[in-house]
């Protein structure tokens, strides 16, 4: 590293002092790249990458109180909503990413893996146990059923909120919605129009600073991608007037030798209306820079021209390179990582940004964890001991029963000693286990309020996987918390999954 410093200082001394800064400031475990499936960059031709929430990382906060507050305006002015739902302040804390929203009911519920409800709220009201289970059959949903919403993209974290709160205002009566389903509708309506018509985008290019934040390691890991040969291209749903000024605003005074922003790509597609983009789409249009007009079918890519509309089976075409070629980088599991793995066979890069503090949170409750595997390891030899006293209470009692003709009163008095010693030592287990029971009980909740207050961590539902991440899990190829992770990793690197193996190889392997 330090013989590549000094001959990087000598031949760029711009590159070499942003490196170098960045290299001193150490590198997390918080910003890793984690595997689900192998993947060769070697084999990689195009790299593709999302705008929002991809190559810009947004302030969370401001912009999801912006929505918000934007939204909730238009439910105003455009639906007749009353005045007082503009008192209703955002709290950024209440919802997580990866929740359902059951739009019939006016519940928010978080589910695992096998799509059992694990917690709910019908509002802003936590649903206990046995609601849960008196609403959904056996604590489980079908999403074929319709009616359910996935809070599957941080643009919809001030939609849930939005909901659960004008749910509890239909509750008290204070506001009359004919249906929880067309309360949804609307809130629905309104969120994407402030994304649609470019208000919540005009405030934010009034106050980029205050938005984005502009990451330092961008441009080196854009720049360190093209050195060793990597095509790079834009494919965002945004229209080229606001990409324009969001990228500049990433990309501008980098002390690297580009002159724009627009020279650290080879193909830049704005209006790409994914996820239609992977499934069926339009032609490519290119357009006029100057005046945001649509122009003539493009049948080619030249560099440093943007392109409208499109679709992934003439992009191939045009580049020459398909499948498992191409590497696209988002954050929306459908619209960005699950439609382009499954309908082009790109490989993906899930970028999820609540990765960071998740990881730091494993790592502050690791103690407590370590603590809580050995009380249920202790809870487990418990269960086995009275597993076994309760099978010999019961085949004394069953010998008793069947042989009771055969056998003396002294026998049967020692039967029956027996099985009050037996008695005895389960209910000594018992007591024991209630103890320890409580005490997992009490460790589990520390840690999992640790996470989060309500909804505990993001990827993990009590012993189960949630659905985020088992959707993490299938539909990502590689996933982390942001692009510019990939400053710490070679080029060419293999990321290589673990081996993935099944419950009861792990005997073989402990």
């Amino acid at each position: 590293m330090e013989k590549f410093l000094k001959i990087l200082m000598s031949y760029n001394p711009q590159k070499f002092e942003l490196i170098n800064d960045l290299i001193e400031e150490g590198h997390d475990s918080t910003r890793g790249i984690f595997v689900n499936r192998t993947l060769k960059m070697d084999d990689i031709k195009y790299i593709g990458f999302d705008m929002d929430y991809t190559l810009a990382i947004y302030n969370k906060i401001e912009i999801e109180k912006l929505a918000f507050d934007l939204s909730i305006e238009k439910l105003i002015t455009t639906k007749g909503y009353p005045e007082f739902i503009r008192n209703i302040n955002y709290d950024p804390s209440y919802v997580i990413r990866g929740l359902l929203i059951d739009k019939n009911r006016g519940n928010v519920l978080k589910i695992d893996r096998h799509k059992s409800v694990r917690r709910a709220d019908h509002g802003t009201r936590s649903l206990s146990a046995k609601e849960i289970r008196d609403i959904y059959i056996n604590g489980r949903i079908k999403q074929s059923d319709g009616g359910f919403n996935s809070v599957d993209t941080l643009f919809s974290l001030p939609e849930a909120y939005m909901f659960a709160k004008m749910v509890d205002a239909m509750d008290d009566g204070s506001l009359q919605i004919e249906s929880y389903a067309k309360l949804f509708d609307d809130v629905r309506l309104c969120i994407d129009t402030v994304h649609r018509d470019g208000s919540l985008k005009g405030e934010i290019a009034k106050d980029l600073q205050k938005y984005i934040y502009k990451d330092p390691r961008l441009p080196l890991v854009l720049d360190k991608f093209r050195e060793k040969g990597k095509k790079l291209f834009v494919l965002t749903n945004s229209e080229w007037s606001y990409t324009n000024i969001v990228m500049n605003f990433l990309l501008e005074n980098t002390m690297l030798e580009y002159k724009n922003w627009e020279d650290f790509f080879d193909i830049i597609i704005c209006h790409a209306s994914k996820p239609e983009f992977f499934v069926k789409g339009k032609d490519f249009v290119e357009i006029n820079q100057e005046t945001n007009q649509m122009g003539e079918v493009a049948n080619q890519f030249e560099k440093g021209h943007v392109y409208a509309y499109g679709n992934y089976t003439k992009f191939e075409e045009i580049i020459g390179a398909k499948g498992d070629e191409v590497l696209y980088v988002g954050d929306h599991i459908y619209g960005d990582i699950l439609r382009s793995n499954k309908d082009s066979g790109w490989r993906t890069v899930l970028v999820v940004e609540e990765l960071e503090e998740e990881l730091a949170k494993i790592h502050n409750v690791y103690p407590d964890t370590r603590t809580l595997n050995k009380l249920e390891e202790k809870r487990d030899k418990i269960d086995y001991e009275i597993t076994i006293y309760s099978n010999k209470v019961k085949k004394l009692k069953d010998f008793k029963k069947e042989k009771f003709i055969t056998l003396t009163e002294k026998e049967l008095v020692l039967i029956d000693q027996a099985i009050l010693d037996f008695e005895e030592n389960i209910q000594t287990f018992e007591t024991r286990l209630n103890k320890l029971l409580l005490q997992i009980a009490s460790l589990r909740k520390k840690i999992d309020t640790s996470f989060h207050k309500k909804w505990g961590p993001v990827f993990q539902e009590f012993d189960e996987i949630s659905r985020f991440g088992d959707q993490v899990r299938d539909y990502a190829c590689i996933y982390t918390s942001r692009l510019s992770n990939f400053f710490f990793y070679p080029v060419n690197n293999y990321f290589k999954s673990l081996r993935d193996i099944m419950p009861h190889e792990k005997f073989h392997i402990i």
